[in-house]
């Protein structure tokens, strides 16, 4: 009999433990620190533009002659190409760094540097086709190199991106099962996201929406599926009717 009790005792406090509800604090507001894009030219230039962000990740949309096939994509950044780039950003005097270099030859890409501070006041924008100053071709560098990395998470293919179907403004979240929705919608609350209805009775999907003034379409996704318990983070897609 007392072992029948302790077998009890024990199973009872296990069921307890594996169905309490998921708890995740906010994390740190999620602020970008660079963008960085290269423009198309006449022959096979790499064209992209980058978004590098304080908690050490990118987000990436390759447009042409990339390693990658055209798509907007993300990756977290090895914390010593992160802290290389932090540094970079922090050393140089941007004061003394003209707002542009630009030659009038036409076949040249155009190179355009965003960096943006706590301090917005010292906010900088350098845009270059030709001899930037050595420290401002050094951030070019360790940035551009960043595209020929591996390890880059697709958020939308070339085919989506095009497709009229495809609803930015409605977002399927699939959310582990410990997990409240609200828990979601508190965490992204300065964005206004909302939960729309339930997708399924099966699994902790939802349809959410969102400020779309508030935020770029592809931060919501990329924020979204970094954030723990969250499984994935989609756009919704209107019905296709098959003929």
């Amino acid at each position: 009999m007392k072992w029948i009790f302790i077998f009890l005792t024990i199973f009872f406090f296990t069921q307890c433990k594996s169905t309490k509800p998921m708890i995740v604090e906010k994390e740190e507001v999620i602020k970008k620190t660079i963008s960085f894009s290269k423009s198309s030219c006449f022959g096979n230039c790499a064209t992209y533009k980058m978004e590098i962000y304080n908690k050490g990740f990118v987000i990436l949309d390759a447009l042409a002659h990339n390693p990658m096939q055209r798509g907007i994509y993300y990756k977290e950044l090895a914390p010593s190409d992160f802290e290389k780039i932090s540094q970079l950003q922090n050393t140089i005097d941007w004061t003394k760094i003209d707002r542009k270099y630009m030659m009038n030859i036409p076949d040249l890409p155009t190179t355009e540097l965003k960096l943006y501070f706590k301090d917005s006041t010292k906010n900088k924008i350098v845009s270059s086709n030709l001899n930037p100053p050595n420290e401002v071709e050094s951030m070019y560098t360790l940035l551009h190199n960043l595209t020929k990395q591996d390890k880059w998470i697709e958020v939308q293919k070339k085919d989506d991106i095009i497709n009229p179907n495809i609803m930015y403004d409605r977002l399927q979240v699939n959310i582990d099962t410990g997990m409240s929705i609200q828990t979601i919608e508190t965490a992204f609350k300065e964005y206004g996201l909302t939960q729309e209805k339930r997708l399924s009775q099966y699994m902790n999907l939802w349809e959410m929406s969102y400020d779309t003034s508030k935020i770029n379409k592809y931060e919501m996704v990329v924020f979204l599926q970094r954030f723990p318990g969250v499984h994935s983070a989609r756009f919704n897609r209107k019905l296709e009717v098959r003929e």
